[in-house]
């Protein structure tokens, strides 16, 4: 999976899961936190939900403060695909 493929997947788990409706506008640049307003439960949320979307295991405490912007979200699936 190349990391378009990636973001492509990560929109779709992004819009079609339970965090954001399909008229939300968000890039890559976009932060989980200030921008989407979610709160660390809802980042384990979209963690499990990529572990999930994508068939992979991510570190236990990758969403805690590493992953802030959505191409953060990407950069840390690239690196487990």
């Amino acid at each position: 999976m190349n990391k378009e493929e990636v973001r492509e997947k990560m929109y779709s788990l992004l819009t079609v899961g339970l965090f954001l409706d399909d008229g939300s506008k968000f890039d890559m640049d976009t932060t989980f936190g200030e921008d989407l307003g979610l709160d660390s439960l809802d980042k384990v949320e979209i963690k499990l939900t990529i572990e999930d979307g994508m068939g992979i295991i991510l570190p236990e405490d990758s969403f805690a403060g590493d992953v802030i912007t959505v191409e953060d979200a990407v950069n840390l699936v690239m690196e487990h695909v």
